[in-house]
């Protein structure tokens, strides 16, 4: 794959709907998993040929661009995002904004895809050189009514990504958690993003602020169950803080569930 997949990136990146200004990188940098030997894979990578196909429809060209594209973003140069928070604080108030500026396009300028590199919560703009301590003059100001918004759902990938920095479940199992919720009618599609329903929604009010609801908790007994295969506590020793978690557990729900008088 190393002999030839450079040669098959150089011929696609001229491609309609690839965006111009896309790079490829050195073949020395391409990662070390990628292996000359094929049959070593046991799922082997889409491929192109690197030979525009003719014939297709649109929608079936827009496909094939879209495979064509993501084998490139995965061997062009890292696209390098610098986040900036500045926190002013004006009459004992503080003003908050998050910004991002790319400094070097890498994978994104495949698609240009912004949103796929801007994390949640921040927005795309310049700002000048600040530093911590700056004294700045306050040009204007005015006063907006605004309604708070919900915070927005997730898709199936940032809850995955959400959950990674949670610590919770392994990469293996994180799918399969969604959609045991999704299974048991905790959570359900609605488009592209994941709402919760009415009875997950009660759950989430009846055990909020208890120890249950602690993510740390499941962080917690994944680091017992590491523990327990390294042979650091003994399987009876972990199931005696199984049963008196699930008593305590067991007494903090009773009392939430409790009609307050």
């Amino acid at each position: 794959m190393y002999d030839t997949l450079p040669a098959v990136m150089e011929k696609v990146l001229p491609w309609s709907g690839i965006r111009p200004g896309a790079r490829l990188t050195d073949t020395m940098l391409l990662p070390e998993q990628l292996s000359g030997n094929d049959s070593l894979a046991e799922h082997p990578a889409i491929t192109v040929t690197g030979i525009r196909p003719e014939g297709l429809g649109r929608q079936e060209m827009q496909v094939y661009t879209l495979i064509a594209g993501r084998l490139l973003e995965a061997f062009i140069p890292p696209c390098r995002v610098e986040c900036t928070t500045v926190e002013a604080v004006c009459a004992a108030r503080t003003f908050r904004i998050r910004t991002c500026r790319i400094l070097d396009k890498g994978w994104h300028a495949v698609f240009g895809r912004g949103n796929a590199v801007l994390p949640q919560g921040f927005t795309w703009q310049e700002l000048p050189a600040l530093s911590a301590g700056d004294t700045l003059p306050v040009s204007a100001c005015n006063l907006v009514r605004r309604k708070d918004l919900p915070a927005s759902p997730f898709t199936d990938a940032e809850l995955i990504e959400y959950m990674d920095t949670a610590g919770l479940g392994t990469p293996a199992t994180r799918a399969g958690i969604i959609q045991t919720l999704i299974e048991r009618k905790y959570i359900r599609y609605s488009g592209r993003y994941i709402i919760p329903t009415r009875k997950g929604l009660f759950i989430y009010e009846t055990i909020r602020g208890t120890g249950i609801a602690d993510a740390a908790l499941t962080t917690g007994w994944e680091a017992r169950l590491a523990r327990m295969e390294r042979g650091g506590i003994t399987p009876e020793a972990f199931l005696s803080e199984v049963a008196d978690l699930a008593g305590k557990v067991t007494d903090e729900i009773f009392r939430a569930c409790q009609p307050k008088k």
